[in-house]
C-alpha cells in the first residue's frame, strides 16, 4: 500500500497562488526551489505536501484533475 506523499498544481504564478492554497488548507510555505513552492502542513502532521509548480505554457483547456476540499462550515468558509 503507497500514500499519498505529494500534489503538484502547475501554474503561472506560483507565488501568486500561494496564499489562496494555505489559506484554504491551513499550510505555510516551507520552501522556493526554482519553478515550485512548496507548501506543507505547519505541524509537520501526516498529510500530503503541495508544490506549486510553474509551467509556461497558459491553461488552454479543463484542468485533468482537481482538488475537492471540505468543510465543516463550508458557508463560512
Amino acid at each position: 500500500m503507497a500514500r499519498l506523499f505529494a500534489l503538484t498544481i502547475d501554474c503561472a504564478s506560483p507565488s501568486a497562488l500561494a496564499p489562496f492554497w494555505c489559506e484554504a488548507l491551513g499550510y505555510g510555505v516551507r520552501d522556493v526551489l526554482g519553478e515550485f513552492v512548496v507548501l506543507a502542513p505547519p505541524d509537520d502532521a501526516d498529510r500530503p505536501i503541495v508544490f506549486l509548480q510553474r509551467v509556461p505554457e497558459p491553461k488552454v483547456a479543463k484542468n485533468r484533475g482537481h482538488v475537492d476540499l471540505r468543510a465543516n462550515d463550508p458557508v463560512a468558509e
